[in-house]
């Protein structure tokens, strides 16, 4: 069953009237596309159009947010006097890295 909200007294009593049998909640003070934008779930609002008569339909939907990159994973290496501190070691980019020539293996 679908949940009414509406935002004008007006409104909730015409609903009522049709609709005896459905919730209808009212929120006034506020704008629906304020509440629309503002929820974390679906909305679909019925909308007065500013030009004629009739009604517009909009659906409103949470924005997905992409997944989150894991962290590479850095390394830490002994450093200092007996090799009694740490320090953190990060691999550098492999874009940045280039492809070696043949000859230049022998130098490394």
């Amino acid at each position: 069953m679908p949940r009414w909200i509406v935002f004008d007294q007006a409104t909730a009593s015409e609903l009522r009237s049709r609709l005896p049998q459905a919730s209808v909640f009212e929120a006034p003070g506020r704008a629906a596309l304020e509440y629309a934008l503002c929820i974390s779930r679906s909305v679909v609002a019925v909308l007065p159009p500013s030009l004629g008569n009739g009604l517009a339909v909009a659906v409103f939907r949470p924005g997905r947010t992409p997944p989150a990159q894991p962290a590479k994973i850095s390394s830490v290496r002994a450093t200092g006097f007996l090799g009694l501190n740490d320090a953190a070691v990060f691999e550098e980019a492999e874009e940045a890295q280039e492809e070696k020539k043949w000859w230049r293996r022998f130098w490394n």
